[in-house]
């Protein structure tokens, strides 16, 4: 059952690197409309899973995309939670 659980979350992990690496791809070749899905996904993923460091980093690419579309106030709410996550991971922002 252990092995099983630990297949499933490591599966989960490599979707939500998949779906933020193709967002940041689309993100990077100048369509950020293409990027929204990708992004969403990933967040979505890390959230459920509880993996809150890549979930606040994929929040930081969320809300650039939004940002490039004009979507201002999402942007911001993305970019505010992603610095609520890391704040309460105690990172450093440099």
């Amino acid at each position: 059952l252990a092995l099983a659980q630990g297949q499933e979350l490591d599966s989960g992990r490599i979707q939500g690197l998949a779906e933020r690496t193709g967002g940041r791809i689309a993100l990077a070749a100048g369509d950020p409309v293409r990027a929204l899905g990708p992004l969403d996904r990933a967040v979505a993923l890390w959230r459920d899973q509880g993996v809150r460091v890549w979930h606040a980093r994929t929040l930081l690419d969320l809300g650039d995309a939004l940002a490039a579309c004009g979507r201002d106030a999402q942007a911001r709410a993305a970019w505010t939670e992603a610095l609520d996550l890391f704040t309460a991971l105690k990172f450093r922002l440099r």
